[in-house]
C-alpha cells in the first residue's frame, strides 16, 4: 500500500467491509472472502490503482475467488448489479483478466482457516473458541498490517487469543494452557515465535472491533454465534477485554498460558 498514490488504508478498509457485505449477501464461504482480500492486496502491491478503480479491482478479485471456491458463484451480472452499475460487465471481465495476468495466474495459497481447523482438532477445542478465532481472522482482513503474516501464524495467533479470552470470559479457567506441547510440535511454533503475530492481531482487533468498518463482519458473527455467551462476548464484552486493554499485560498473561 505504501506505493499507492491515491489509495490509503482507510479506502482499503471501506472496500473490504463492502466486500464482506457482498459476501454475506450471497452466502459465500469464509475462504472466498479471505482469498478475495489476498488477491486484492497482492494486486495493490504491484499495480498503482486510481481511486475510482479500486472498487472494480475488489469486484474482479471477488469474481476470481468465487470461481475458485464456490459451487454456485455470483455471476458478473450479480456483481455489476450489487455495485449499482458503477461498472459494466465488460469492465469487470477486463479487470479480471488484468489481475490474473499481473499475478501470473498464481491464485491459490494456504488459508489461515486450514491451519485453524488443524489446531482446533489437535486441541479438541469447542465451537465457541473456533467461532471466536474465525471472527478474529475475518477482522484481521481490514488491516494491511496483518496481511503480511503467514497464514499458519495468523491462525495460531487467532487461536491463542480466542482460547485465552474464552478461558477468562466463558469458562473461568484462566490458568489453563492454550498453546500446548502438542500444538508446538505440530505447528512448529512456540509462543516466543508467535508473540509478534499475537500482538499484531490483538492491535488490529482493538482498532477494528467496534468501528463502522467492521460492522458487517461483527454482525455476521453475532448472528451465527453458536451460543448466547459467545454472542454477548462479541457484541459487548470484547470492548472491555480487548479495546480498552493494556496489550503488554494481556500478552504477558497469555504467555503464562502457553508452552514456550
Amino acid at each position: 500500500m505504501e506505493h499507492q498514490t491515491n489509495i490509503t488504508g482507510s479506502h482499503r478498509r471501506v472496500l473490504v467491509d463492502w466486500l464482506a457485505q457482498v459476501s454475506f449477501k450471497y452466502h459465500l464461504l469464509q475462504e472466498t472472502m479471505i482469498l478475495t482480500v489476498d488477491i486484492l492486496d497482492r494486486y495493490l502491491q504491484i499495480v498503482i490503482v486510481p481511486k475510482p478503480m479500486l472498487q472494480l479491482v475488489g469486484l474482479a478479485s471477488l469474481l476470481i475467488s468465487s470461481k475458485v471456491e464456490e459451487i454456485y458463484a455470483p455471476s458478473v451480472y450479480d456483481l455489476v448489479y450489487i455495485s449499482a452499475h458503477t461498472y459494466t460487465r465488460e469492465e469487470v471481465l477486463k479487470m479480471e483478466k488484468t489481475i490474473l495476468h499481473e499475478l501470473d495466474f498464481r491464485i491459490l495459497k494456504p488459508y489461515p482457516l486450514h491451519f485453524l481447523r488443524r489446531y482446533s482438532r489437535l486441541a479438541r477445542t469447542d465451537t465457541n473458541i473456533h467461532h471466536l478465532a474465525k471472527y478474529f481472522i475475518d477482522l484481521s482482513l481490514l488491516e494491511t498490517e496483518t496481511s503480511s503474516l503467514l497464514p499458519s501464524k495468523k491462525a495460531a495467533a487467532a487461536f491463542i487469543l480466542a482460547s485465552s479470552l474464552a478461558n477468562v470470559q466463558l469458562y473461568g479457567t484462566s490458568g489453563k494452557k492454550v498453546w500446548t506441547k502438542d500444538l508446538v510440535r505440530h505447528s512448529g511454533y512456540n509462543f516466543v515465535q508467535l508473540k509478534d503475530p499475537v500482538t499484531v492481531l490483538l492491535r488490529a482487533m482493538a482498532t477494528r472491533h467496534l468501528v463502522d468498518n467492521a460492522k458487517a463482519i461483527r454482525e455476521r458473527y453475532v448472528k451465527n454465534a453458536p451460543t448466547e455467551q459467545v454472542k454477548s462476548l462479541i457484541k459487548t464484552e470484547l470492548e472491555k477485554t480487548i479495546t480498552a486493554a493494556d496489550h503488554k499485560r494481556v500478552i504477558s498473561i497469555i504467555a503464562e498460558q502457553t508452552e514456550s
